[in-house]
């Protein structure tokens, strides 16, 4: 066979010569977009705008090119991270917070109440052991004397011992304190079947001396501020009595402050008179 020769170039010819153009550069909008949001999220708190370029990065890392959907799914993450741990952190100082400002109101309370905690605290114990002798004995006791208990848990807050009585209704038995006036059959008797009305008073109570107490700290603050801002020590016995007509306390020290604060709370010592 002949092979086929190339045919000379002649002169006013022309000869197609393939060119290859260049092609478009592709992008990848989406994750452009994704890495600016993951950006912006780190200065934005809560984290949820971090979250958000995240779970855009992740959908743009499909996509080609990856370089911000990557950086965007990195910075998604920093954020979300940092700003989870700062939302945990505050929480748990709130948590922190409410837990010592309940255990401060309890500590208050039983400052300023101690005669309705240990009266509670007599009359439970004193329930459990009746119970325990029922059990025991297939029957009630016949009076406190019987059970198991000493002296101070059979002796209310004001020095009287406490009195026990069979019922009809549940659980077959009331005890009964004679209360602050010592006297039996009065008023503010305290009964066992009945305790609720003592705490309920005793809140109301509560809430009354922790507002006194509140206005008598705010007297304190304001005559300290009056103090250091109004007057020099030379005036002190004339602006002293001014003070006085308007309600202030001057110059407390701890001692006076504490004088206060104790002066609000119950007399402990407060007991009743041996007949």
């Amino acid at each position: 066979m002949s092979q086929q020769q190339p045919q000379p170039f002649m002169p006013g010819q022309v000869m197609a010569v393939p060119i290859a153009m260049p092609q478009p550069r592709q992008g990848n909008g989406l994750g452009v977009f994704a890495f600016f949001v993951a950006l912006i999220g780190l200065f934005i708190p809560t984290g949820i705008v971090s979250l958000l370029g995240l779970v855009l990065g992740l959908v743009a890392i499909g996509r080609a090119p990856r370089g911000f959907a990557t950086f965007a799914v990195i910075l998604g993450l920093l954020g979300a991270a940092f700003w989870l741990v700062i939302v945990l952190a505050v929480a748990a100082l709130a948590l922190v917070g409410m837990i010592g400002a309940g255990a401060g109101m309890v500590g208050a309370f039983m400052l300023t109440q101690p005669e309705v905690v240990e009266t509670t605290t007599d009359m439970v114990n004193i329930a459990i052991a009746v119970q325990d002798h029922a059990q025991r004995h297939d029957e009630m006791p016949d009076d406190l004397d019987s059970l198991e208990l000493g002296v101070a848990a059979l002796t209310d807050p004001w020095g009287s011992p406490y009195k026990f009585k069979l019922i009809d209704k549940e659980p077959g038995f009331d005890v009964v304190s004679s209360g602050a006036d010592c006297e039996f059959d009065t008023d503010d008797d305290i009964r066992l079947s009945r305790l609720d009305r003592m705490w309920e008073h005793a809140f109301e109570t509560f809430g009354e001396k922790m507002e006194m107490l509140g206005r008598k700290m705010e007297n304190i603050n304001q005559g300290q501020r009056w103090q250091s801002g109004c007057c020099g020590p030379w005036n002190y016995a004339e602006t002293y009595e001014q003070a006085a007509e308007r309600g202030y306390l001057i110059q407390l020290g701890d001692e006076e402050t504490m004088q206060l604060i104790m002066s609000s709370m119950p007399d402990s010592d407060q007991k009743c008179d041996d007949d």
